[in-house]
């Protein structure tokens, strides 16, 4: 009797402990403290950089346009060519004017605020035509050289020489202003390809700035090349993206 008793009591035991393990099973898990501890780390996650990105896109784009100033002005105050006050002002004034318009637009598209419809793809290639049509066809305007100083036109024989250093300046230059699109972007498809866009023209804005040559085979080789290595670097990279996604 007492086998039998042990044995019933081990069985009722056994049954307990099934009816509580399925219960268990059966009730839904509490979810709250996970959702409540995940929510923590969300409030408390917030970069840098995410809130220079949840900033007003009128700041974005000044940010972006301010950032290609100082560089502008960094260059003319440090690093400006010893001929500058003597350089045709002909060819100067109206370069970095084209320059600086189309780089107004170029920033916009690649900061265009959420609330607007997406950017098409035709207007962002546009862009990105215009930018290396633009430099090349600067490159190409007459340069007569009764408007060369002394230095530089000494130096125009040797002016292909000159172009690697200035194409490694104009690509240093106007790099800034791509770590600032890029820090600013809040998802532009196209970012990019406007952001390699504007590291050609503020780079060719340095340039006017820096080098006193205005030879046209220098032109072409060490300004306009900043804006092909530049848009060649930012196609490679919108290419890339478009493929992990």
């Amino acid at each position: 009797m007492s086998d039998l008793s042990e044995r019933n009591a081990s069985e009722d035991a056994v049954e307990v402990e099934l009816s509580r393990l399925r219960a268990a099973t059966d009730r839904e898990p509490d979810l709250s403290p996970m959702l409540g501890e995940l929510h923590a780390r969300i409030s408390q996650g917030d970069t840098a950089l995410e809130g220079v990105r949840a900033l007003p896109s009128g700041w974005r784009l000044s940010i972006a346009a301010l950032s290609a100033l100082a560089i502008v002005l960094l260059v003319l105050l440090l690093m400006p060519q010893p001929e500058l006050a003597d350089y045709p002002r002909a060819r100067l004034l109206p370069v970095m004017g084209a320059l600086g318009v189309l780089l107004w637009p170029t920033l916009r598209a690649a900061l265009r605020p959420l609330h607007l419809p997406a950017l098409g793809g035709g207007r962002a290639w546009l862009l990105w035509l215009v930018a290396a049509a633009a430099t090349f066809g600067l490159a190409l305007l007459p340069a007569p050289e009764a408007l060369l100083t002394d230095a530089a036109a000494a130096a125009g024989h040797d002016s292909l020489r000159h172009a690697l250093p200035c194409l490694l300046f104009g690509l240093v230059t106007g790099a800034p202003v791509f770590a600032a699109i890029a820090v600013l972007d809040r998802g532009n498809r196209f970012a990019p390809l406007l952001a390699a866009a504007a590291v050609g023209l503020v780079g060719n804005l340095s340039l006017q700035i820096h080098c006193a040559l205005i030879n046209r085979a220098h032109l072409l080789w060490g300004h306009a090349g900043v804006s092909v290595v530049a848009l060649l670097g930012g196609l490679l990279l919108w290419l890339a993206l478009r493929r992990r996604h």
